[in-house]
Parts: structure tokens; C-alpha cells; sequence
């Protein structure tokens, strides 16, 4: 059974594909469907109708032109987007039960993650509705990532929840930019500019960063593909807090100036580099931009500082400039990147990940040194063996969860000789946690190899 959702929006458009759209179109050549979708679900209130959801969801549809676009190749074999000002969207319905409704919501779910869209034919976005005795109780919503970013997934998700509850009975107000808006802007001077700009960087630090800061290890195959740990620390999270407030930086600096020595000791490089994913977010108009805008940032790291309050200046100063120049041409930076490998006569691997999605904040007010190391009791470790095909042979994610941060470590074992990721989070903890009880008192990656060599706790 299924419903449908009319909308209306301001006019029909078309414009060439937004930077981020390229990188997402490209993709969908190399990987499988369930690689380019994003999603989730959301209760519903007591009372909702499913003609009040249906107008809600048209609602929606109607502010965002991401939801409304299709993508096709012109006659000229581009890509190009085009948005529907009117048309609908189908709602299908799954009917359950009060037990198993959050199950089957999950279910339907998994299945519209995992089946691709058509593109030229389809609107970019699937809904369906869990009911219970014929009342919807739960939203699925699955949509195309050239469409969607994990930010702009929350922005639709606040927008729906408001126009369910009629918070906003008239719907949401259309973003001050919409995508063919942004990709016209890219087509400016002004975009122009700032694509020349991103690309010089990334040409200055692909000239002279390490072609790769593990190669593989002498000992050969270890039979485990990957190993990962997965790290609930207080002590940690809250050590962060303090030493950025210390050193007037963020938290996720901090952590990624800790990370900055554990590769510089392992490695034996001055430097070290990072792949990173930056949502593009700093401006009001970026905020509440629904659509893609994430793209991948370079950050070279000087590992060679004899303090960590160096360290921690020096990571804070390259995440800036690698942020600023996070915004490009992807298929012009691969054009770049095979050229300076030309000239450079090696591939060049970014095998260090460092992906942030925690939000991490700054600590509250300064704590005991006692209540601090009191708080590395509470640390929980949980480690499982994966399998992934990557080109990171090392990767930090941070996770927000209810009950705190998650610091999720991958080590590829066949290049990162040592004890293992659980090991490398608990001496990034002990050097967080002794750089706030003796600030400075250690040189970060001589300690660092120290403690992941064996006197961190296994």
C-alpha cells in the first residue's frame, strides 16, 4: 500500500552539478548503491494522521530543492541537476505492531538504504510510514547523497519533526541557497578563486608530504586483516576539554595533535598527513544549506616540536589552513594529484584518517589532578576483528553518543607494526591525562612511543 506526497517550491531549475556533487557522481561508478544513500527514522506523534504526514512531507519537499532534484547527463555527456517546482513523492506503509514498530522501522530502512536510485527517472528521496492500527507512528526516509550530507540529513530531519508537530504549520523556510544556487556561485569568479586557491594548497602539501607514513611492514601478513578498538574514556574526552581551553584551541585539535605523535613515533617521520572530512559549514548561508557540502581536506602535521603545547599549536595552524582549502574541483584535484605523482615518480597515500563526528566539546571547570586519574578507572575498551578495504592503514573516528565519546581506532597490521589499537587509544590517553597533571614535562613522541610500547595499560 502505498500514499503520496504533493509539493510545490518556489520555481523548476537547472544548473551544472555542485563540486561535492562531482565527487558523489563519480562514486556511484566505483561502488555499490548502498555506498551513495543515507537515512534514518524518526517517531511520529500521537495523533498524526497520514494525511497530516503526507502534507508535511510535501511541505518539506516544497523548501528543499535537494529532495526534488534529478540527475542526468546533457546532451554533452555532463552531469547536470534539475528541479521539479511541483510533483509528488509516494509514501509507503509498513503496518506493525506497539512491540515490534522501532524494528520494522529499522528494517524498512535497511532496505531503502540499500537499493540505488535511478537517477535521471526518480526524485532522490524514498519515505515510508510504520502504522500501528492504520496510525503512523514512525518516518523512514532514505535519500541519494548527491543530494544529502550527514549535516543536511539533520537539518531535514528538524524540519520534518517541526512540520509533523505544527511547530511550523505553514513548513519550513526555504535555505538562503539552494544547490543550483551554490553551483552557480562555483561557475563565478568568486568560486574560481577560491577552486585555484584550495588547489595550490593541495599541490604544495602533495609536493612534499611523506608519499605515505606507513609503507608496509617488514614482518609480512599477520592472518588479521584489521583489528579495531573502540574506547569510552571520560579521563580522555575530559583532558581534551582542558588542554584546549589551556592552549585556546578545540578539543578535536587537541586529540588530533595526540594522534599527530602517536603516527610521528611509529613512523619516524618529521611529519605526518591526514585525510580528513570537512563539513563546509562555517557561514549562517552553510548552516542551513540542505545538500551535500562535505569534501576531503589534507592536513600536514610538523611532528618534530619538543612540547605538546608546540604540537598542539602546530596541529591547530594546519587544520585551519587545510579547512580553508577544503573547497575545490574534485575532478580537477585528481588531475593534480596525478601529475605531481608524475613528477614525484610514487603514488602518494593518505593512510592516516582522523574523521571527527563527535562534535567534541570543551571541559567544564578544571578538575583534581586525583579526579582526573580517578577518572581512567572508568575507561571501557572493546576490540573485534573487520574487515575493510582502505586506503588508511590507521584511522581515529570519533563517535557522539548518549553516554559520552567513542574513540574507534583501525590499525592495518600488515603497515603499522606495534602492540594493536587498543594499546595506541590508551597511550593517547595516558598523554592527555599526564600533559594536564605536567604540562610540557614530556616530549609528546618519545613519550608516546614509550607508552605504546608497553607501559600503558593493555
Amino acid at each position: 500500500m502505498s500514499r503520496a506526497a504533493e509539493f510545490t517550491g518556489a520555481r523548476d531549475a537547472s544548473a551544472p552539478l555542485t563540486w561535492t556533487q562531482h565527487q558523489t557522481w563519480k562514486n556511484l561508478q566505483l561502488f555499490e548503491p548502498q555506498h551513495t544513500n543515507v537515512g534514518w527514522y524518526q517517531p511520529l506523534p500521537v495523533g498524526l494522521t497520514m494525511g497530516d504526514l503526507c502534507q508535511a512531507v510535501g511541505q518539506v519537499m516544497g523548501a528543499f530543492e535537494a529532495l526534488r532534484t534529478r540527475y542526468a547527463l546533457d546532451a554533452a555527456g555532463s552531469p547536470r541537476q534539475t528541479v521539479d517546482m511541483r510533483g509528488r513523492v509516494a509514501m509507503d506503509t509498513c503496518a506493525s505492531s506497539d512491540a515490534l514498530a522501532e524494528s520494522d522501522a529499522r528494517k524498512v530502512l535497511s532496505g531503502f538504504i540499500g537499493r540505488g536510485f535511478e537517477h535521471e527517472r526518480d526524485l532522490p528521496v524514498r519515505f515510508a510510514a510504520v502504522l500501528v492500527d492504520e496510525a503512523p507512528v514512525y518516518l523512514v526516509v532514505a535519500a541519494s547523497h548527491l543530494s544529502l550530507d550527514g549535516f543536511a540529513c539533520g537539518l531535514v530531519k528538524e524540519a520534518l519533526d517541526e512540520s509533523v508537530s505544527r511547530t511550523r504549520p505553514e513548513g519550513p523556510a526555504a535555505p538562503r541557497l539552494q544547490p543550483v544556487d551554490r553551483a552557480r556561485l562555483e561557475s563565478s569568479p568568486d568560486g574560481a578563486l577560491q577552486n585555484n586557491t584550495s588547489l595550490a594548497y593541495w599541490k604544495r602539501t602533495l609536493e612534499t608530504c611523506p608519499a605515505a607514513n606507513f609503507p608496509k611492514a617488514d614482518q609480512g601478513g599477520t592472518g588479521t586483516r584489521w583489528s579495531r578498538s573502540v574506547m569510552r574514556s571520560p579521563a580522555l574526552e575530559q583532558a581534551a576539554g582542558l588542554l584546549a581551553a589551556t592552549h585556546k584551541v578545540s578539543p578535536s585539535a587537541v586529540l588530533q595533535a595526540g594522534v599527530s605523535a602517536l603516527v610521528g613515533a611509529l613512523s619516524g617521520n618529521e611529519n605526518c598527513v591526514f585525510s580528513e572530512v570537512v563539513s563546509n559549514r562555517a557561514s549562517i548561508a552553510d548552516k542551513t544549506y540542505v545538500g551535500d557540502l562535505a569534501q576531503g581536506a589534507v592536513v600536514l602535521v610538523r611532528t618534530t616540536g619538543t612540547t605538546f603545547a608546540e604540537l598542539v599549536r602546530d596541529t591547530w595552524l594546519a587544520r585551519i589552513t587545510a579547512y580553508a582549502n577544503s573547497r575545490y574541483h574534485p575532478l580537477e584535484l585528481d588531475d593534480l594529484w596525478a601529475d605531481v605523482e608524475r613528477v614525484r615518480g610514487e603514488k602518494i597515500l593518505l593512510d592516516c584518517l582522523y574523521n571527527d563526528m563527535a562534535t567534541t566539546q570543551q571541559a567544564g571547570p578544571s578538575l583534581a589532578e586525583s579526579e582526573l586519574r580517578a577518572m581512567v578507572g572508568e575507561t571501557t575498551v572493546r576490540s573485534e576483528p573487520i574487515s575493510v578495504d582502505t586506503d588508511a592503514k590507521l584511522s581515529l573516528h570519533l563517535y557522539g553518543t548518549p553516554g559520552g565519546v567513542d574513540f574507534a581506532m583501525r590499525v592495518d597490521p600488515d603497515y603499522v607494526a606495534g602492540p594493536g589499537p587498543e594499546r595506541f587509544l590508551r597511550a593517547l590517553e595516558s598523554l592527555l591525562v599526564e600533559e594536564v597533571e605536567s604540562p610540557g614535562r614530556h616530549r609528546p613522541i618519545q613519550r608516546v612511543a614509550e607508552l605504546a610500547e608497553g607501559s600503558a595499560a593493555a
